[in-house]
């Protein structure tokens, strides 16, 4: 998981839930295997350029840049991945 998505999970849930409950999700992220890796100036380039061709948000990018840069799916239910699908592999959750 790219740091950034990682990011974007805190804020989100603290902005919803609070920070509280922003604490204990960051908490349950580490009882998965997820390997969190830092967003370089290369990947920082891919996410640029997939903005540049795609209305969704920079976060979203760097997790597809990711999966570009490691042959990888993204494992998702937000629909905003629909629209690179022509760019990279998605399995969806629900």
């Amino acid at each position: 998981m790219c740091i950034i998505k990682w990011g974007e999970i805190y804020y989100n849930t603290y902005r919803v839930l609070g920070e509280n409950h922003a604490e204990k999700v960051l908490l349950q992220l580490t009882r998965y295997a997820f390997e969190f890796i830092d967003a370089d100036q290369s990947l920082n380039y891919e996410a640029a350029k997939l903005k540049g061709r795609h209305d969704i948000t920079y976060a979203d990018c760097f997790a597809a840049a990711l999966a570009i840069r490691l042959d990888a799916k993204v494992v998702t239910g937000d629909p905003e991945f629909r629209k690179l699908e022509s760019e990279i592999a998605v399995e969806w959750v629900v």
